[in-house]
């Protein structure tokens, strides 16, 4: 399991990857406006990042 917080200084934000080694996969909880960041770091530990719509409230 892959746990990694990003924190944007600049929004006072920030985001949560949480990932599966096993299966390859991740969940991104409230994505910066930046996501890139999110992007470089689940590649280089080989998980896929995939997009979905915020349920809305």
């Amino acid at each position: 399991m892959y746990f990694q917080r990003f924190y944007d200084d600049d929004l006072a934000q920030a985001s949560y990857l949480v990932g599966c080694q096993q299966t390859g996969g991740c969940l991104v909880v409230d994505p910066v406006r930046g996501i890139d960041c999110v992007f470089t770091y689940s590649s280089r530990l080989y998980i896929r990042s995939e997009f979905c719509q915020a349920i809305p409230e």
